[in-house]
């Protein structure tokens, strides 16, 4: 038995009874208004209501309130879940794609909830023509592909003016995917959750819609302060294929101390725009150091050797006179497109690298302020001469 309230009476306790809701009905303004056939249809739906109600758990009723779900919504979703898990099962637990387990007809359903009602799009002004567009296909490619806003505006809103092509995709994405279907999908999973348990898929799916996005690392990046869909999917992709960083505190960790033209790969994915905003970004949570000040001096390795010291003219030269004890000199690249920390190094009129990231704040204070230092090479190691040489460095300020 549950506690209810209808029509603004209140009743400790309803059966499925037809008396006992007739009764009920029968007390209420509507039922003195409405024509029979209306009253009957109510009477109709409201047994079937209350018996499905008096034959659930407290739990699970905490749960269709918690939702926020009409209870019709909330059944949808229950048969839906049941869908789902067919299908999650029937592939063995491998997901590849969001239209692996939700299908044109499912996502159909959901768009027809009131919750998640279709958003209406127009060609130009709020007074033009409706426009017809593929939901479903714009769902799946919102997730799963790497277009852009642009080139989703140009597929999907060919019919709108040029000019409002872009506004529309925004508005659409906002108002579905950023508000409205994380919601029911978030229901949606839970339900499912609870039948299979702890998936991860499914656990990230209503932020994979969110976000427009579909593995776990482009989430947390997106966690940790990037907003940009497509910067996040181009640093995703050369993330997981060159590192094994996968959580929120590893990602946080290696974007703060990685060398910003790591980057920029031979494929030209990661723009030098990008790169920049991920730098000011990472900037912003990275710990700056007190190395020097508590010990005065610091064994580190020279960043981005494979962009300057391996590509100079004059390398093997350089290589030839490079010895334990070498000094070295350090200056402040005040107008570093990237990082307005760093600090370079040269072997007299030659660039090497970069202080690393880690370092550069600190050295870059202690410069500002005309400290005095000494810079020393520790061991030079060729690893590959024409991607990597290995230099290691003591730099010590005399504070």
């Amino acid at each position: 038995m549950t506690q209810i309230q209808f029509w603004g009476l209140k009743d400790n306790t309803l059966s499925p009874r037809s008396e006992n809701i007739d009764g009920l009905l029968n007390k209420t303004l509507f039922s003195l208004q409405a024509d029979s056939e209306k009253i009957g249809k109510v009477k109709r739906i409201s047994r079937k209501m209350y018996s499905y109600y008096d034959t659930q758990s407290r739990e699970d009723l905490v749960k269709i309130q918690e939702s926020g779900l009409s209870f019709v919504s909330y059944r949808i979703l229950q048969k839906l879940s049941l869908q789902v898990i067919e299908k999650y099962n029937s592939l063995g637990g491998i997901v590849s794609s969001i239209s692996d387990i939700i299908s044109s007809e499912m996502y159909v359903q959901i768009l027809g909830l009131k919750e998640s009602e279709k958003f209406v799009v127009r060609k130009s002004s709020s007074r033009s023509d409706e426009v017809e567009i593929n939901d479903y296909q714009l769902f799946v490619d919102w997730i799963e592909s790497n277009k852009t806003f642009k080139q989703l505006s140009e597929e999907y809103f060919r019919s709108v003016e040029e000019q409002y092509r872009m506004t529309r995709i925004v508005e659409y994405s906002r108002e579905m995917f950023e508000f409205k279907l994380p919601w029911v999908f978030g229901t949606l999973c839970s339900m499912v959750i609870d039948a299979v348990g702890n998936i991860d898929y499914f656990m990230y799916l209503p932020l994979f819609i969110k976000y427009g996005v579909n593995h776990s690392v482009d989430v947390n990046l997106f966690k940790l302060g990037l907003n940009s869909r497509e910067t996040v999917k181009d640093l995703s992709s050369f993330i997981q294929n060159n590192t094994v960083h996968r959580t929120v505190d590893e990602l946080r960790n290696y974007l703060k101390e990685v060398d910003p033209l790591t980057f920029l790969n031979d494929d030209k994915r990661i723009t030098p725009f990008e790169v920049r905003k991920l730098v000011a970004l990472s900037n912003n949570y990275k710990e700056v150091t007190d190395v020097f000040n508590e010990y005065g001096t610091c064994h580190l390795y020279v960043a981005g050797t494979r962009y300057y010291f391996c590509q100079l003219p004059e390398r093997d030269m350089i290589l030839s006179k490079l010895n334990v004890g070498s000094e070295l000199t350090i200056i402040r690249e005040h107008k570093n497109f990237f990082d307005e920390n760093a600090v370079e190094v040269y072997f007299g009129n030659h660039k090497l690298g970069y202080i690393p990231r880690q370092y550069n704040e600190e050295v870059s204070y202690y410069l500002d302020l005309n400290s005095r230092y000494k810079l020393q090479v520790e061991s030079v190691k060729v690893v590959d001469v024409n991607r990597y040489i290995e230099l290691k460095i003591q730099l010590t300020f005399d504070l």
